[in-house]
This record gives structure tokens, sequence and C-alpha cells, in this order.
């Protein structure tokens, strides 16, 4: 899905050895649930990312002297954001981070200056923040304090920017790929339509460093859907490709003492440095920079990715079906694309946008034309990160309007059930003609699907399935072809979702899974229960939709679901009942 372009302009030298791998210090804390927050967005977006430097000392301010010199749209960290002697104050905090970003920071109550109007600081935690190595559950409530605007529980959390969603896990809660933090995390991935998904988190995945690889957090993030995972823990520059050509950064030089250059590199290891400095990240939605820029502004190292655009549309055709509606066929060629544009021109040179259609369409029908017109085409598909090439140009000419004695109109299609749709129309032949019902599935290819005789005008469809349908009715006399209605669409309610299951992952949240059966479903009802009979709806979610979790939750009770799936003619019969008991809370 990435193209990666990477310019290294300082190396350490060393040799590629063996990976190093750290297992887990800290044994594992009660999660708590979140609640995900975005804030505001735009087409492009800098942010700046460091760690480990939480001491109050020169490097730091020069660290942040070179942050601000950037003017980024916030910061995030990689940790260890105060390493002052336990036990941790807020004060202390204030110190080793308000006194060098608190116009970063909403809410701000420090001794330093002015806050910022929002929040634009994201922290990770890491083990400094905890107050002390090894397990302490109340060490954190300094950090907590200090930065008491954070989404969810505050110790890991999802933040939207522009074009970037950060998700920043909580290493001292400890967590591996079975535990309720991955869970959140894999599914917080899945369900984003960010172009660019960073991890940020302290400990590393990777690294060459002194305190090296967490094997624990070897995971499968890019699998998961992230663009890219930042770390820190190791006090040294570090960029790695591993896990088939995906980027791994150490940015551990945000102010702490730094470490010697790595004897030896373990494999993946592309670009070292052990200077302070931070990473400086550009992003628009087509493209994203990391560049490494010690404190004197050189760059170091720069990385950059390029969101792959869909692939083109082809054979492209245009076909008159009235003389005032053309359909459009076209290959779709992409496995990537959001949707599609269709643009239009009177002369095929000044094309302007007549519609959009959604992901995996071949065909539009364009209505509302001019007779006797020749109307020229081209299609675009498009993602986050803009659009692809553009079709093949198709043009055709609406044919002149048929005599406005005898040919039907007024065509209109009622869905009556999920099986059925009643047609109806004006017959202008004063009952000398029969009429054959025509029905296609594409809007292009029609069959007749009934004859009925002189006079008759309606007629009911059924024995259908759940689709779009596309009719016209065509007056027939002596054998011959005397005109045709315009074509007119019916879309039945959609095909039930089966399969739902229910899973309880915390004491505080249940997962929803199900099967879609639907090809013209908009979207879906979930409903809850918790006696198996009245049911409430909770929640919707899109079309390609197949999972929900649902959230804020009573420990210790049953829930019981089902869902539905909807578009323009209404909804599915509803789904099989699912249903779960949510866990009691584990004691303190």
């Amino acid at each position: 899905m990435l193209r990666r372009v990477c310019k290294l302009l300082r190396l350490h030298p060393g040799s590629a050895g063996k990976p190093r791998s750290r297992r887990g210090r800290f044994p594992r804390i009660v999660l708590e649930a979140l609640e995900d927050r975005l804030t505001p967005s735009g087409s492009t977006v800098r942010f700046a990312v460091m760690g480990d430097y939480g001491t109050a000392q020169q490097p730091e301010q020069d660290v942040a002297n070179l942050i601000h010199s950037w003017n980024p749209d916030f910061i995030t960290t990689t940790g260890d954001n105060n390493y002052s002697t336990p036990p941790l104050t807020a004060a202390s905090y204030d110190t080793t981070v308000g006194q060098y970003y608190h116009d970063f920071i909403n809410p701000y109550s420090g001794v330093y200056g002015a806050g910022a109007a929002a929040n634009r600081f994201w922290p990770s935690m890491g083990e400094h923040d905890w107050g002390a190595l090894g397990n302490n559950p109340t060490g954190d409530q300094a950090y907590l304090s200090f930065f008491s605007s954070l989404p969810g529980n505050q110790r890991y959390y999802t933040v939207t920017q522009g074009p970037v969603q950060l998700f920043i896990p909580n290493e001292p809660d400890r967590w591996d790929r079975i535990s309720t933090q991955a869970q959140w995390l894999q599914g917080a991935l899945a369900s984003s339509t960010a172009p660019w998904k960073v991890v940020v988190m302290s400990f590393p995945p990777y690294s060459s460093g002194l305190e090296g690889s967490t094997g624990d957090l070897e995971l499968p993030f890019q699998a998961w859907g992230a663009s890219a995972v930042v770390s820190g823990h190791d006090h040294f520059y570090e960029r790695l490709i591993e896990d088939n050509n995906f980027p791994y950064f150490v940015v551990g030089t945000g102010g702490a003492g730094l470490e010697a250059p790595p004897a030896s590199l373990i494999a993946g290891s592309k670009v070292q440095a052990s200077v302070w400095g931070a990473l400086k990240v550009d992003a628009s939605p087509s493209q994203i920079t990391f560049s490494f820029v010690n404190t004197a502004g050189t760059v170091l190292d720069t990385y950059t990715m390029n969101y792959v655009l869909p692939a083109a549309p082809s054979n492209l055709t245009a076909t008159a079906v009235s003389s005032t509606q053309i359909n459009l066929k076209w290959t779709d060629n992409s496995t990537n694309e959001t949707g599609y544009a269709i643009e239009r021109s009177s002369d095929g040179t000044n094309f302007s946008q007549v519609a959009t259609a959604g992901p995996a369409t071949t065909n539009y029908l364009d209505s509302g034309l001019t007779a006797s017109t020749t109307y020229y085409y081209r299609v675009t598909a498009y993602n986050a990160g803009g659009s692809s090439a553009y079709s093949n140009q198709a043009n055709t000419v609406t044919p002149a309007p048929l005599p406005p004695i005898g040919p039907p109109t007024n065509l209109t299609a009622s869905v009556a059930s999920a099986s059925r749709v009643n047609l109806a129309w004006t017959d202008n032949s004063a009952g000398l003609y029969s009429f054959q019902v025509e029905r296609s599935t594409d809007g292009s290819t029609y069959a007749v699907a009934a004859t009925v005789g002189a006079g008759v005008t309606s007629y009911a469809d059924t024995g259908l399935t759940s689709a779009t349908y596309y009719y016209q009715v065509v007056a027939t006399a002596l054998s011959s072809n005397r005109g045709a209605t315009s074509v007119v669409s019916a879309v039945l309610a959609p095909a039930a979702p089966s399969n739902l299951t229910a899973t309880a992952v915390s004491g505080t949240q249940i997962n929803l899974k199900w099967t879609n059966n639907a090809a013209n479903a908009t979207g879906f009802k979930i409903q809850r229960s918790t006696d198996g009979t009245n049911f409430t709806t909770i929640a919707t979610a899109g079309p390609a939709t197949t999972n929900y979790l649902d959230s804020g939750l009573t420990v210790s009770t049953t829930y019981i679901y089902r869902v539905a799936a909807s578009n323009a003619s209404g909804s599915s019969a509803y789904s099989s009942k699912a249903s779960t008991v949510t866990p009691a809370p584990l004691p303190p």
C-alpha cells in the first residue's frame, strides 16, 4: 500500500548481528475502558516526536528550542517524561515538561507561562513516569494529574489530527499480543480511516541499543494496519526496517544522557545516531516524511512514505438508454479505492464532476440530459491519498425524443417487500399498445420480465432477491417497438446479517461480529437488550462494517444483541440474537 523513500545523511558504522530481545519487566495491571477522542483535522500536518527527555537540563532545553523552531501542530513523546527522584509530583512534571513545552499543553496550571488554547501535547508513558522500576500501581498519579486532558483512561489512547492518527499504548501497563491493550490497538487500527496510522510507544520492539529489542512487543503492527512504529527507551536514534519492509524508529534523544553508538547492529538496522535531537514529521494525505534532526539543526536521516493511489479504471463505455439518460460501465482495476468520481463534458476537453460512486462500483446512470446531444465521460478512482489517472474517454449521443403520442411515460417503481417491486406507468396509446416490462441488474443489459396486454398500466415483479433493479416499459404493436419509458430503479431491502457473536473483552466492553450478507446495504443498526425482549438501538455502522465495540457497560451483566442491515428501502430482518456476560472486575 505504501512506497518508501529514504535519505541517509549520517550513519554510525556497525555490523549486523542477531536480534537481541528483552522480555517484559512489569506484571500486567488491570486495564480500564477507553474512549477515543479526535482533534481537529486538516489536509497537512507537522508534528515532532521526542522522548527520554525529562531531566530539566541543557540538552532538554536545546531539543525544545529545536522543536519550537519547527512550529509544529503538535508534539508526541516516546515516554520517560520525568526523571525526577520518586515519588513524582505534578510540580516535578512542570519542571521537566511544562518548563519547556507549556505552550503545547492544555489545561496547564504551572508556573512557566501560558498554556495552549487546546491540547497539542500527546505523551506516552515510560517506566520513569511510574516513579520506579517494576510494579508500582499508584506511581502514575503525578503523570495523570499533570496530563489531565488525555483521552480515554489517559494511559493509552488514540488521537487524530489531519491525515495522521496516533495510537499511543502504555508500556508500564504491560501488554502483549493477547492483552486487552493489544486487542484495543488491533481494533482501533482496523477501524481507522486515516491515511497514516503511527504507533507511538516507550519500549522498542526492535533496537540495537543497550536495552535492546522487546520480544513481547514484536507484534504484527503492519498486518493490523499501522504505517510506522516510533519508540524510545534506548537513548539514541535508530531507524530499522523489519517485518517485510515496515519502518520502526527509536527516538530516545530528547535530553537524557545518551548511549554510546551500538557495538553491533541487529538485522534491519539502517541508520543510527547518538546525538540529542528529535523526529520532525510532515504529512499530507498522499505522503509522510520522517526527518531526524540534531540540536544543531542538521538533518541526519530522512524517510518518506507515499500513499499508493488506486489503479485507474479502464474499459469505460457510455450507452444511451433514453433521450435523457446515459449508462456508464467501467472495469474496476483497484483494490484500495474508497470511491469513484464521474466527470462529464460537452466538448471532450472541459470536464466537470457530476457524481461520485462507492468502492467496487462499476456503473453509473447519468440522468437529466438533453436529447440529441453528444456527451463525453471519464472516471477516476480515489482514496485518502488522492486520485488515480483517468480512465479512457467514452462518448455517445442521446437519441431524439420519440413523438409525444404513443410511448408510455411516468414509470414508477415502488418497493413492496424484500422480494417484490410494484411498477406503474401511463399509457399514452389510447389502449392500443401492449407492453413489455424489461428488467436489468446493471442498468445496461435488459431482459423481458413480463408482457402485459393493451391498456394494462401496472405490474408486480415478484420473486426478487436483495439487489438494485432497473426497469423500463416498452410499448409494442404489430411485433414492433413503439417506444419506451425512462429507466427507473428500485433498491430492495438488504439481506439480514448472520453469524452474530458477542464477546466480552473487559468488564465494560463487548465486541460484536457478524457476517454481511447484503450487497446493497448502506449501514447496520445495532440493538441491545438486557432481557432479550425489549431492544434499544445503541449505534449504527457503515455498509462494510462487520464488527462493533460496545463500551460503557456494567460488569457482571448479561447483554443481548441483534443487528439489522438497512438502505433507502428500509431494514432487513434482524440477525439471530447473541448474548454474553460482562465479567466481574479483577480485585484491586
